[in-house]
């Protein structure tokens, strides 16, 4: 979604109204002398894009262990090498 766009001074004239955008979840962008300085949106786009993140191997981790929970057949050996080691098939032109 393409921000809306407001200079400085037309943002400080129709503040309330952009608040109330920002609220419906569309961002403002603020500019001043046609380069964009700031951007308003509502408080959940601010908290979910300044949330922290799981770190790639947590995340990896997490998803052995319920795997391992939910089918007893799995083990973590099963996910360690997915991939074939040999050469492969023969190939002639």
């Amino acid at each position: 979604m393409t921000p809306a766009s407001f200079t400085i001074a037309q943002a400080r004239n129709h503040f309330p109204g952009l608040i109330h955008d920002a609220e419906k979840g569309n961002p403002v962008e603020i500019t001043r002398r046609g380069k964009p300085v700031a951007v308003l949106v509502s408080v959940d786009a601010y908290r979910q894009m300044a949330s922290s993140r799981p770190r790639f191997w947590d995340v990896v981790s997490n998803f052995r262990d319920r795997i391992k929970a939910g089918r007893p057949g799995l083990g973590p050996k099963d996910l360690r090498d997915p991939r074939e080691t040999g050469p492969g098939r023969d190939f002639k032109w």
